[in-house]
């Protein structure tokens, strides 16, 4: 595969600069024509926002300005301070259907006392009813018939025909004090027109909204099933959240939904309504002109870095075959091959930086050439003995750093010479020293026969001193074994000796309980005797009826006397016994101290054998490793032995 290298480096050169240059443009154009697009559609959308809601605004106060107009009449007046006067009655209803046709905005407008009680309405069968129920009627109070001031409270759809109306209320006072109200529902079908024939230019899928302000109802929506609900979308929560704090009455904002979806939203406030009225449109379609002029922009860009790159192309590939030719006739002089030159000829009499080069190269062979034919004559020379070579003839070929190649081929013929004079005189020196070397090989023959006989029967003894140290560790385990055993032993009887002990002391301690057992035997017949002795007394006070009590008594004395006597003999026998126990729990006491501190001088005894077959065992290892290594010495004596004889 051709080596394209400088021509891909050249065009990479060539169109990075170009790309830069290119997208920095189209940055640069990219910018200036958003900026245009995107100012032209925020103005448009900012001033369709500000002319609709003036128009919007006008509207509702024309409306407004009529129904306070209405609650100027006589008739309304009248009729509020005597709602029962049939003719007020009825020359307020006519007044009611005139002031409507007149005005004709109006779907219905009526007038009403402080219960929402409806006494003129343009339709008579509304006539009478109570228009809030006991839920509401407080709430509405509060509201309307608090200021002389009219109460909006934005589109709604009338229950009666569900035209889209605008409720308005307007209350009416006497000497300071409200006597009732007129209200009206003024069509909102033209402010719904005036909406719906909204339509900006590139944006065709733009929403308007009119929206309370306050309350966040929606007064008007795109979407006829959000009127007069809540609003949730975000960015009319934001933007009401802003009115709140004094915001801006004519502005921009954007943000993302709850789907990630970018809007944007160009608002009007109208402050004395207390309404938003905003048009709203994705962030996607606003834009969407901006991203075509961009990637137009981007096309035309690139057609024209693409035209630049394949314009500077051509002339760098055509530079980079002929920078091949010339990297292939360096790399063949690179390897001496002077055959190099014959493949720049057609180069050589340019004279641009090729031409240059390709005759540099020419002139290089031809040097090479000529040097290396002479070298070839000098070696030649030298390789057939003739150390006395003419070195200094066509010394002109080696120029530049071929002049130190000629230098070394003299040193080199100078160097032979005087090494073959140190060859000769060297060789009779070595033929000397060649007979004191055998005679000292001699010697070392003899004395290395020697060490290893030496060492041969240290090895012997080391060998015997292994089987002892081998013998003793076996005695030593035995032991160990042996002792452990003994150790079991001692243990057994130690255990033995405590459980001795402890019947001993039980024993000890049953005779102490039978000791006071038959002290309280004998203290029962020494009471006995007590009673018994009391009874004869008794008895011989009785006289001969006592008689035979008194026998009784003297028979209960003398058992008393004798089981005093019998405990007493029990308790000496038993007093010995315990003093017997006690010398025998001393005994106890004293051989199972004894047993212990045998078990401990066990102990103490196997730690010594253990620690006798633990350093047993450490020798045999040691000595079998010194036994190894002795060996090891009498093959290296061996060897030395042999060299000595083969040097000898």
């Amino acid at each position: 595969m051709e080596n394209m290298k400088f021509a891909k480096r050249m065009s990479i050169f060539t169109a990075v600069p170009t790309l830069l240059g290119v997208l920095l443009i189209w940055v640069m154009a990219s910018f200036f024509a958003s900026d245009i697009v995107n100012r032209n559609i925020r103005s448009q959308m900012t001033d369709v926002v500000s002319s609709r809601s003036e128009i919007i605004n006008s509207y509702i106060q024309s409306a407004e300005e009529s129904l306070k107009t209405f609650s100027l009449g006589s008739q309304v007046r009248e009729l509020l301070l005597s709602p029962d006067d049939p003719y007020l009655q009825e020359s307020a209803q006519q007044y009611t259907s005139d002031y409507s046709k007149v005005m004709g905005i109006f779907e219905g407008i009526y007038i009403a006392d402080t219960n929402t009680h409806v006494l003129t309405h343009t339709s008579e069968d509304v006539i009478g009813i109570y228009t809030r129920g006991e839920d509401t009627i407080d709430w509405f109070r509060s509201t309307v018939f608090v200021k002389n001031k009219l109460s909006n409270f934005g589109v709604m759809i009338s229950p009666g025909t569900g035209n889209m109306v605008i409720s308005m209320y307007y209350p009416v006072f006497d000497g300071g004090k409200c006597i009732g109200y007129v209200g009206c529902a003024v069509y909102a079908d033209q402010i719904m027109q005036v909406l719906g024939n909204l339509n900006i230019d590139r944006l065709p899928n733009s929403r308007y909204i009119l929206i309370d302000a306050k309350t966040g109802l929606y007064i008007y929506n795109t979407r006829l099933d959000l009127i007069n609900t809540i609003t949730e979308d975000k960015g009319c929560l934001e933007l009401i959240e802003r009115m709140r704090k004094g915001g801006a009455d004519i502005g921009e904002y954007s943000y993302y939904d709850s789907d990630n979806v970018r809007y944007m939203l160009s608002y009007s406030y109208i402050a004395d309504k207390g309404w938003l009225f905003i048009l709203k449109d994705s962030y996607e379609e606003v834009y969407s002109d901006v991203n075509t002029v961009k990637i137009a922009l981007g096309v035309v860009c690139l057609s024209i870095a693409v035209v630049i790159m394949a314009v500077a192309y051509i002339p760098t590939r055509k530079m980079g075959k002929e920078l091949i030719l010339l990297e292939k006739a360096i790399i063949k002089l690179g390897k001496l091959n002077t055959s190099a030159a014959s493949d720049l000829k057609k180069f050589i009499f340019r004279r641009d930086e090729i031409g240059l080069i390709a005759s540099a190269v020419n002139e290089l062979c031809t040097m090479l050439n000529k040097s290396i034919f002479d070298t070839g004559r000098i070696l030649d020379a030298i390789a057939k003995g003739n150390l006395a070579v003419d070195t200094e003839k066509n010394k002109e070929y080696y120029m530049g750093g071929l002049a130190l190649l000629h230098i070394n081929i003299k040193k080199i013929c100078k160097s032979l010479t005087l090494l073959v004079n140190d060859i000769a005189v060297a060789a009779k020196s070595v033929g000397t020293s060649s007979q004191r070397v055998a005679d000292g090989a001699e010697t070392l023959s003899n004395g290395s026969a020697e060490q290893n006989a030496a060492i041969g029967n240290l090895a012997e003894g080391l060998r015997e001193i292994n089987k002892i140290v081998g013998e003793n560790a076996e005695s030593c385990i035995s032991a160990h074994d042996l002792m452990g055993k003994t150790f079991e032993y001692v243990r057994n009887a130690n255990e033995k000796m405590t459980r001795l002990l402890k019947a001993m002391n039980n024993i000890s301690e049953t005779s102490q309980k039978i000791n006071d057992i038959f002290k309280t035997i004998e203290d029962i017949s020494q009471q006995t005797n007590i009673l018994a002795l009391n009874a004869s007394v008794e008895a011989a006070s009785a006289g001969v009826a006592g008689k035979s009590f008194a026998v009784v008594a003297e028979e209960v004395r003398m058992l008393a006397m004798k089981s005093s006597e019998a405990a007493k003999g029990s308790n000496l026998l038993i007093q010995q016994s315990a003093k017997a126990v006690n010398e025998g729990v001393e005994i106890t006491d004293s051989t199972s101290e004894a047993m212990k501190e045998l078990g401990d001088y066990a102990a103490e005894v196997k730690k010594i054998i253990d620690n006798i077959a633990v350093s047993s065992e450490a020798q045999t290892k040691m000595i079998g490793h010194i036994n190894d290594e002795v060996t090891d010495i009498g093959v290296i004596a061996n060897k030395s032995s042999r060299t000595a004889e083969e040097s000898a």
